[in-house]
């Protein structure tokens, strides 16, 4: 063996441990970086925790410091032959001052006052229990005042949604899930997947306001670069079918020839729509293709539900 062979040999070998270091190291650095990660990870989660620690104890301590420790508002039912609902106010109070009368001021979320109802016949124990009747056509801001000879003070609680909860039951969803072209590359059919999500659990109020009611008609409105190409009516079209997946825990309820028409109903549902629209007119496949869902209840109200780009 020459000293050249010796020579070449040693450096395989001395190259070969080298590599081996160098696959330990590697290795141990990356479990090292994954280490640093899972610490990482956990420190963050431990931060979190700090804060929502603080975050509470702080609320605890406001509550306790406030006037009011606590309260809740609970829209409960339906009226129908005034378009009312019943509104329960439920407060706690930290103290009460001798003499100190108790009320509760409604405004309307544009400002205007509709009533200040004196409850101080409702308070007992520093606990406040009563019920406001409301109409259902605003949403309001509940403000309480505690007003004695000699200082007054109030807390706002919340503003409650009642018109803009009932125009905005659902969430419209909507995308293609196939495109057809002509041969010169135009825009010939889309395949479209809709679905109608509820925006609330279904409540007392919701039911009751709800229950009556049907869907009398359903649109789906189709525009290319914002401007109105076609009024599809889907409601009872047998190009377009329906099915229904249940609400609360995503699991397939039940296949639909149509739509369940009782809106109560219908807040318990994810409605799906599936169909498809061949273009009329050459449509450029530059266009973008847009849609709205329009729906007509069987007491003349309107809803209209907004899509996404259905084509780019």
């Amino acid at each position: 063996m020459t000293k050249l062979t010796k020579f070449f040999g040693f450096m395989i070998i001395v190259l070969l441990l080298l590599n081996l270091t160098m696959f330990n190291e590697i290795k141990s650095l990356g479990n090292t970086i994954n280490n640093l990660k899972s610490d990482l990870y956990n420190l963050d989660r431990s931060i979190n925790n700090i804060n929502n620690n603080v975050r509470s104890t702080l609320d605890e301590f406001k509550a306790e410091q406030g006037w009011i420790y606590s309260y809740a508002i609970t829209p409960t039912g339906y009226d129908s032959s005034n378009d009312s609902t019943s509104i329960g106010i439920e407060a706690s109070f930290n103290d009460l001052l001798a003499g100190e009368e108790i009320f509760v001021l409604i405004t309307k979320a544009t400002g205007e006052e509709v009533e200040k109802i004196n409850v101080t016949p409702n308070v007992s124990n520093l606990q406040l229990n009563h019920t406001i009747n409301v109409s259902v056509k605003n949403d309001y801001e509940l403000v309480i005042l505690g007003e004695s000879d000699l200082s007054s003070r109030s807390e706002t609680l919340e503003v409650v949604y009642l018109k803009s909860m009932l125009s905005e039951i659902f969430i419209a969803h909507g995308f293609s899930n196939k495109v057809d072209y002509t041969k010169d590359g135009h825009l010939e059919t889309i395949h479209l997947d809709l679905s109608l999500t509820p925006t609330y659990m279904p409540s007392e109020f919701l039911q009751d306001y709800f229950k009556d009611v049907t869907i009398a008609e359903m649109k789906l409105e189709l525009y290319s670069n914002d401007v109105l190409i076609e009024t599809i009516s889907i409601l009872n079209n047998p190009d377009w079918t329906f099915s229904t997946i249940n609400y609360t825990d995503g699991t397939v309820n039940n296949q639909l020839d149509s739509p369940i028409k009782i809106l109560s109903e219908n807040l318990k549902y994810e409605l799906m729509i599936n169909g498809s629209y061949s273009f009329r007119d050459s449509i450029e496949n530059t266009e973008k293709i847009k849609g709205a869902v329009k729906m007509v209840d069987s007491n003349g109200n309107n809803y209209t539900f907004e899509l996404w780009d259905l084509v780019n």
